[in-house]
Protein backbone atom coordinates (compact mmCIF):
# COMPACT_ATOMS: atom_id res chain seq x y z
CA UNK A 1 0.00 0.00 0.00
CA UNK A 2 1.64 3.45 -1.00
CA UNK A 3 0.66 6.23 1.16
CA UNK A 4 2.62 8.75 -1.51
CA UNK A 5 4.79 10.60 1.12
CA UNK A 6 7.30 12.86 0.46
CA UNK A 7 10.78 13.46 1.76
CA UNK A 8 12.05 17.21 2.71
CA UNK A 9 15.69 17.67 4.23
CA UNK A 10 15.57 21.91 4.89
CA UNK A 11 19.71 21.11 4.84
CA UNK A 12 20.23 19.13 1.61
CA UNK A 13 17.96 20.68 -1.04
CA UNK A 14 18.92 17.53 -3.07
CA UNK A 15 16.64 15.26 -1.04
CA UNK A 16 13.79 17.72 -1.81
CA UNK A 17 11.55 15.31 -3.61
CA UNK A 18 8.51 17.51 -3.21
CA UNK A 19 9.10 19.68 -6.33
CA UNK A 20 11.35 16.66 -8.49
CA UNK A 21 8.15 14.65 -8.84
CA UNK A 22 10.33 13.29 -12.29
CA UNK A 23 12.30 9.82 -12.24
CA UNK A 24 15.71 10.98 -12.27
CA UNK A 25 14.78 13.44 -8.67
CA UNK A 26 13.35 10.24 -7.05
CA UNK A 27 16.35 8.25 -7.98
CA UNK A 28 18.58 10.60 -6.67
CA UNK A 29 16.85 11.06 -3.51
CA UNK A 30 16.54 7.35 -3.23
CA UNK A 31 20.25 7.14 -3.47
CA UNK A 32 21.23 9.78 -1.41
CA UNK A 33 18.95 8.45 1.17
CA UNK A 34 20.72 5.09 1.21
CA UNK A 35 24.47 6.39 1.21
CA UNK A 36 23.11 8.47 4.41
CA UNK A 37 21.61 5.65 6.05
CA UNK A 38 25.00 3.69 5.20
CA UNK A 39 27.01 6.13 6.99
CA UNK A 40 24.61 6.57 9.77
CA UNK A 41 24.56 2.26 10.02
CA UNK A 42 28.16 1.85 10.17
CA UNK A 43 29.21 4.79 12.23
CA UNK A 44 26.82 3.07 14.64
CA UNK A 45 28.66 -0.10 14.67
CA UNK A 46 32.19 1.92 15.22
CA UNK A 47 30.62 3.98 18.47
CA UNK A 48 29.59 0.13 19.55
CA UNK A 49 32.90 -0.88 19.22
CA UNK A 50 34.84 1.55 20.50
CA UNK A 51 32.66 1.23 23.71
CA UNK A 52 32.86 -2.39 24.01
CA UNK A 53 36.65 -1.43 23.83
CA UNK A 54 36.29 1.08 26.72
CA UNK A 55 34.37 -1.34 28.98
CA UNK A 56 36.73 -3.84 28.51
CA UNK A 57 39.53 -1.82 29.08
CA UNK A 58 38.15 -0.42 32.22
CA UNK A 59 37.22 -3.81 33.26
CA UNK A 60 41.19 -4.66 32.95
CA UNK A 61 41.81 -2.11 35.17
CA UNK A 62 39.45 -3.17 37.84
CA UNK A 63 37.00 -0.31 37.58
CA UNK A 64 33.57 -1.96 38.92
CA UNK A 65 30.27 -1.30 36.81
CA UNK A 66 27.08 -0.58 38.54
CA UNK A 67 25.47 0.20 42.12
CA UNK A 68 27.79 -0.43 45.17
CA UNK A 69 27.19 -3.15 47.30
CA UNK A 70 25.78 -1.72 50.65
CA UNK A 71 26.92 -2.98 53.58
CA UNK A 72 24.50 -5.56 55.72
CA UNK A 73 23.04 -3.86 59.31
CA UNK A 74 24.75 -5.40 61.95
CA UNK A 75 21.71 -7.37 63.42
CA UNK A 76 21.79 -9.61 60.01
CA UNK A 77 23.30 -12.30 60.85
CA UNK A 78 21.38 -12.80 63.93
CA UNK A 79 17.64 -12.22 62.42
CA UNK A 80 19.26 -14.68 59.62
CA UNK A 81 19.72 -17.45 62.20
CA UNK A 82 16.34 -16.26 63.47
CA UNK A 83 14.88 -16.82 60.13
CA UNK A 84 15.77 -19.81 59.37
CA UNK A 85 15.19 -21.54 62.42
CA UNK A 86 11.35 -20.26 61.95
CA UNK A 87 11.86 -18.38 64.85
CA UNK A 88 10.56 -15.13 62.67
CA UNK A 89 9.12 -14.51 59.65
CA UNK A 90 11.05 -13.52 56.58
CA UNK A 91 9.14 -10.08 56.74
CA UNK A 92 9.66 -9.49 60.34
CA UNK A 93 13.16 -10.36 59.70
CA UNK A 94 13.85 -7.73 57.05
CA UNK A 95 11.82 -4.74 58.35
CA UNK A 96 14.11 -5.47 61.66
CA UNK A 97 16.74 -5.34 59.39
CA UNK A 98 15.29 -2.08 57.74
CA UNK A 99 15.70 -4.36 54.02
CA UNK A 100 13.09 -4.96 51.61
CA UNK A 101 12.17 -8.71 51.93
CA UNK A 102 13.59 -9.44 48.36
CA UNK A 103 17.13 -7.86 49.59
CA UNK A 104 17.28 -9.75 52.82
CA UNK A 105 16.51 -12.69 50.76
CA UNK A 106 18.83 -12.32 48.36
CA UNK A 107 21.45 -11.63 51.19
CA UNK A 108 20.84 -14.57 53.28
CA UNK A 109 20.96 -17.12 49.52
CA UNK A 110 24.61 -15.13 49.36
CA UNK A 111 25.64 -15.35 52.97
CA UNK A 112 24.45 -19.58 52.42
CA UNK A 113 26.69 -19.89 49.45
CA UNK A 114 29.58 -18.30 50.75
CA UNK A 115 29.08 -20.06 54.11
CA UNK A 116 29.08 -23.55 52.09
CA UNK A 117 31.67 -26.56 53.38
CA UNK A 118 33.86 -27.70 50.73
CA UNK A 119 33.00 -30.57 48.82
CA UNK A 120 34.59 -33.93 49.04
CA UNK A 121 35.12 -36.71 47.28
CA UNK A 122 37.51 -40.20 47.73
CA UNK A 123 39.73 -41.53 45.65
CA UNK A 124 40.83 -45.43 45.31
CA UNK A 125 43.73 -47.07 43.46
CA UNK A 126 42.27 -49.22 40.86
CA UNK A 127 45.30 -50.58 39.38
CA UNK A 128 47.71 -48.24 38.12
CA UNK A 129 44.41 -45.50 38.03
CA UNK A 130 42.76 -43.39 40.63
CA UNK A 131 39.35 -43.80 40.61
CA UNK A 132 37.07 -40.77 42.12
CA UNK A 133 33.35 -41.51 43.32
CA UNK A 134 31.61 -39.42 45.57
CA UNK A 135 31.55 -39.93 49.60
CA UNK A 136 28.28 -40.95 50.03
CA UNK A 137 27.77 -43.77 46.88
CA UNK A 138 30.30 -45.98 47.82
CA UNK A 139 32.56 -47.25 50.43
CA UNK A 140 35.77 -48.90 50.88
CA UNK A 141 38.06 -51.28 53.34
CA UNK A 142 39.34 -49.07 55.76
CA UNK A 143 43.04 -49.59 54.52
CA UNK A 144 42.33 -49.03 51.25
CA UNK A 145 40.21 -45.83 51.46
CA UNK A 146 41.12 -41.87 51.68
CA UNK A 147 39.17 -38.46 51.63
CA UNK A 148 40.70 -35.37 49.81
CA UNK A 149 38.85 -32.75 50.28
CA UNK A 150 39.07 -30.45 47.33
CA UNK A 151 36.89 -27.60 46.49
CA UNK A 152 34.31 -28.12 43.59
CA UNK A 153 33.17 -25.43 40.81
CA UNK A 154 30.00 -24.66 40.89
CA UNK A 155 29.73 -23.37 37.22
CA UNK A 156 26.43 -21.83 36.10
Amino acid sequence: MKKGVDICVIDMPLLDIRTAKDLMGTFIADLVLQILSFVAESERENIRQRQAEGIAAAKARGVKFGRPEQELPDNFHVLLLAWQKREISLREAADACGLPKSTFYDAAKRTESAEKPKKCSVRKLVGNRTAIFSKNRLSFPKARRYTVCKQESNAK
